[in-house]
């Protein structure tokens, strides 16, 4: 057994108040560990069994914190990077046409790594019947939208939240599928 304690920080450094994640130790499945963080983001959990650790939320959007090793026996401090701030992601998925693509799946996902502690988030969201979706809550940085939709194509790109760009209409074109032969 041993303890870690630590700090619950967004992109830019600022405490997250308040905010909860769960921590897993690989090797002693199906115990988890409710971690909420107080006024300042900081923590404290004791009689964690010793192994690899990670901590992850339970639902949409998903966040996590992976590569924590703790010795048996010792107590560990760490700094917990989730990606959530005041940033918006907001986008239209058109057809190859230029239409509205509506209820096209899209997902943005963020990865970072601090020393040895592998950060990450995925948001999902549809598209609606103008073709548009929205992020809310999202830190600064670079991440990865990937959009797909039944019998399209898959389109992934590279967007840096909070860089003032504008993010281009992402364009789905339909897949040819090959008719059935009689």
């Amino acid at each position: 057994m041993g303890e870690i304690t630590g700090q619950m920080v967004d992109s830019d450094g600022f405490p997250i108040p308040h905010f909860t994640l769960w921590l897993k130790n690989i090797q002693a499945q199906g115990k988890l560990f409710e971690v909420k963080g107080d006024e300042e983001g900081r923590f404290e959990v004791a009689g964690v069994p010793a192994g690899s650790l990670f901590f992850e939320t339970m639902t949409f959007p998903r966040f996590a914190a992976r590569e924590i090793e703790l010795p048996s026996g010792a107590r560990k401090d760490v700094r917990l990077v989730i990606d959530t701030g005041p940033h918006e992601v907001l986008g239209t998925v058109i057809s190859s046409g230029g239409d509205p693509f509506p209820s096209a799946r899209v997902e943005l996902y963020w990865y970072q790594a601090e020393g040895r502690i592998r950060s990450s988030s995925q948001r999902q969201a549809h598209t609606d019947d103008d073709g548009q979706f929205k992020f809310t809550e999202v830190g600064k940085g670079p991440h990865r939208i990937r959009v797909s939709a039944a019998g399209s194509n898959t389109v992934q790109l590279e967007y840096d939240v909070g860089s003032g760009a504008a993010l281009p209409p992402i364009r789905l074109s339909l897949v040819d599928r090959p008719s059935a032969r009689r």
